[in-house]
């Protein structure tokens, strides 16, 4: 399970991402888009049936959220102004990031309750 990161776009913080990989080639990817009061971690038991069915998955920490959010003061805060423009600006980051490493497979956007 990778971890990596890249700059959010709200030009403050650095979102914390994730990534499963299957054993073999991937048939496709699943983005995990978590929910409110959540992080990326409690998706582990999901991206491993996935993965064991042949999907490479991957998913960050929004922003206010897991370990993107500095500290406990942190929680829940998207931002003074603008904070869902930046979550949605982060999520389709990660998209192209995962595009130009699986170039031309399946590609599946899943979001949970936020």
């Amino acid at each position: 399970m990778p971890d990596f990161s890249f700059p959010s776009s709200d030009g403050i913080h650095t979102v914390q991402a994730v990534q499963w990989l299957p054993e073999h080639p991937p048939r496709g990817v699943v983005q995990l888009v978590h929910g409110i009061s959540e992080h990326m971690g409690r998706y582990a038991p999901f991206a491993r049936f996935l993965t064991d069915h042949g999907f490479a998955v991957c998913g960050h920490d929004h922003l206010g959220h897991g370990r993107t959010a500095r500290g406990p003061e942190e929680y829940g805060f998207l931002g003074e102004q603008d904070g869902w423009n930046y979550l949605v600006q982060d999520v389709r980051a990660l998209r192209e990031r995962m595009g130009e490493i699986f170039p031309g497979i399946p590609y599946v956007l899943f979001g949970h309750s936020m």
